[in-house]
């Protein structure tokens, strides 16, 4: 069968073409080309007509004779529409060799959709109106733990009078008032005609105009990023780039009750029943912890607080509370001072709402790969902050604590060590010490026992001992929520104290004679020096026993499986050694490296900071 052109109907030009061509060619998935082929290919370039056909789809001919699926079905389209076009080959109806395809014709043009969820727009919010009308309404309102929900909805009132606050389930990236008339006529030449040449022409102008603006965004977003100050921008644009393939996937069949149980076995201990006994010391007069709480501090602890954080149970933004007038400062002041004096905290303060992330690169279909993040309120974060800068200074003294350290300086310190093995002809042993579920595992009475030696403040204590105690949680996953959870030990992940009070809990791990230690929160570092391998691994399996009975005492799991023993040496002969460990943890091995691949090391310490100072393979 000879191939015919089709013709234009009414004698106007053919926007699409559809048919069973009957013609083979490699183009649309044959061996090879035949006379229809080169014919079909030669009217589609003489017509300026493209092929719609995706090697991804499946076959639309399915042959019953030879048992194969083929393409004879196909869909041209003019050249200059193409782009807005797609085929799809639907599911197979009984009684035919042929599967229907559609072909879907788009705007040059099409907005994104998103859920609809009302959200604050801070950038046009009147903030003197938010001030003067929460003034206004909180003249009345006594200040007291009973008035708390009154406070609250007082803000939020206030904030539905002064912030915008909607969602826009459909926008067009770039749009602004110059490309808005040029989408209002293209919008009405679509109407009219959809593949008129008005209409192709009105969309590529406005194509052009919303590319331009885009364009225009992104070197305005490239030019005020200052890294000097905060880092946070700068590293939200970088993951929105990342193309990194290990994603969360969309749906997995762990449910948020096997998360939240998971959650408590991680914290479950022996012997959490037991009770500990404080034993009253001197107290300091000098460190009034427990003393009534100020408007300077109240003000410093609102200043460092970050936005741009998740609200907690009650909806409150960050945004909304560093615009509080001095009335409601006030308010608060003695609002937090009430709890400070009697020792309580809010309900609703030991209500936490967790959201599960699975850690990147893990296996979905297990509840022990997801990271739980907590949402605390802010005005307790705020209270949070208040009683972390009064101990700050205290555990300074008493315990060493130095301020304004990171991870960054803990690597520099590790690399001028191995640096000094080298100058002295030494081998540098380490041991990278990982813990699972550190904060989770946190006994309660052990740390409250710590704070209270370390503070000499037995009311201090008390009110530390009212922000842990009695706390539930519930655990939102993908759209669904689990039962709420009873937590006996543990630290939020999301609170301000958590951190220092882990800094506290393990102060006193064992540093056995001939090493060192490098630590950042629940990462540790233990290094050893010495002329020969021998002496080494014996200081190091010392080490490592010592630190076992402590982790043993207190209730902290090590994860042998990502613990990683190194050593780093001169000795080019010995590259290859290896010699496993006679005790805890049983799965390392240490591994010696040449000297010649620290430059490497160094090279990659922005992926050991990334990873929060945990080891990488070489």
């Amino acid at each position: 069968m000879t191939f015919t052109p089709p013709t234009s109907c009414h004698n106007h030009e053919a926007h699409f073409v559809v048919g069973d061509f009957n013609s083979h060619s490699c183009v649309w998935g044959y061996d090879e080309d035949d006379r229809n082929g080169e014919a079909v290919l030669t009217w589609a370039d003489n017509s300026r007509m493209s092929l719609l056909h995706d090697s991804k789809l499946p076959p639309s001919f399915n042959s019953g004779r030879w048992k194969c699926g083929y393409n004879p079905d196909l869909i041209f389209v003019k050249e200059s529409i193409s782009h807005q076009c797609t085929k799809r080959v639907l599911n197979p109806i009984p009684n035919t060799q042929h599967r229907p395809i559609c072909c879907v014709a788009y705007a040059a043009v099409r907005p994104k959709s998103v859920p609809f969820r009302r959200r604050y727009n801070f950038n046009k919010a009147n903030w003197t109106k938010f001030t003067e009308t929460l003034e206004a309404a909180i003249s009345d309102i006594e200040p007291s733990i009973e008035n708390y929900d009154l406070f609250v909805e007082a803000v939020k009132r206030s904030s539905r009078l002064s912030i915008p606050r909607g969602c826009r389930t459909s926008y067009l990236p770039g749009l602004n008032e110059e490309s808005l008339n040029q989408l209002q006529e293209y919008l009405r030449l679509f109407q009219e005609n959809p593949y008129s040449d008005g209409t192709i022409a009105a969309g590529q102008k406005l194509s052009t105009a919303l590319a331009n603006a885009k364009k225009d965004h992104w070197i305005e977003l490239l030019e005020n990023l200052d890294m000097s100050k905060s880092s946070r921008k700068a590293w939200q644009l970088l993951r929105r780039l990342d193309s990194d393939p290990l994603v969360n996937p969309g749906h997995t069949n762990v449910t948020p009750d096997q998360i939240a149980h998971q959650l408590i076995q991680n914290g479950k201990t022996n012997c959490s029943r037991i009770k500990m006994k404080i034993n009253r010391v001197p107290e300091l007069e000098t460190h009034q912890l427990s003393s009534p709480l100020n408007l300077k501090e109240l003000r410093e602890a609102i200043k460092r607080c970050k936005t741009g954080k998740a609200p907690g149970l009650d909806d409150l933004m960050m945004e909304q509370i560093k615009h509080l007038g001095p009335k409601a400062e006030n308010w608060l002041l003695k609002f937090y001072n009430q709890y400070l004096a009697h020792k309580q905290i809010l309900r609703a303060w030991r209500k936490t709402k967790i959201i599960a992330i699975l850690k990147p690169g893990k296996d979905a279909s297990n509840a022990r790969n997801y990271r739980p993040i907590s949402l605390l309120c802010h005005l307790y974060k705020v209270y949070e902050r208040m009683l972390l800068n009064r101990l700050g200074p205290v555990i300074e003294q008493q315990a060493g604590f130095r301020p304004g350290k990171n991870y960054t300086g803990q690597i520099l310190h590790l690399t001028e060590h191995i640096e000094e093995g080298y100058e002295k002809g030494c081998i540098t042993g380490t041991v990278f010490v990982d813990l699972t579920a550190a904060y989770d595992t946190v006994q309660h009475r052990k740390m409250l026992h710590k704070v209270y030696h370390i503070t000499r403040d037995f009311d201090f204590t008390k009110t530390v001992q009212t922000l842990l105690e009695n706390r539930s949680f519930y655990v939102e996953f993908q759209g669904q929520k689990s039962r709420w959870r009873r937590q006996k030990n543990g630290l939020p992940q999301g609170s301000v104290l958590a951190p220092t009070l882990f800094n506290i809990f393990t102060n006193d791990q064992p540093l056995p004679p001939l090493t060192k230690s490098f630590i950042y929160a629940d990462d540790l570092d233990l290094t050893t020096q010495a002329k020969d391998f021998e002496t080494v691994e014996k200081q190091l399996t010392n080490a490592l026993k010592d630190l076992s009975s402590y982790y043993k005492e207190h209730h902290l799991k090590p994860n042998p499986s990502k613990t990683q023993v190194c050593a780093f040496h001169l000795r080019n002969r010995e590259a290859n050694r290896k010699q496993c460990s006679s005790s805890w943890p049983s799965q390392v091995t240490f591994s010696f490296l040449l000297a010649s691949r620290l430059r490497r090391w160094k090279a990659h310490t922005c992926v050991l900071e990334g990873l929060g100072f945990r080891w990488f393979s070489l």
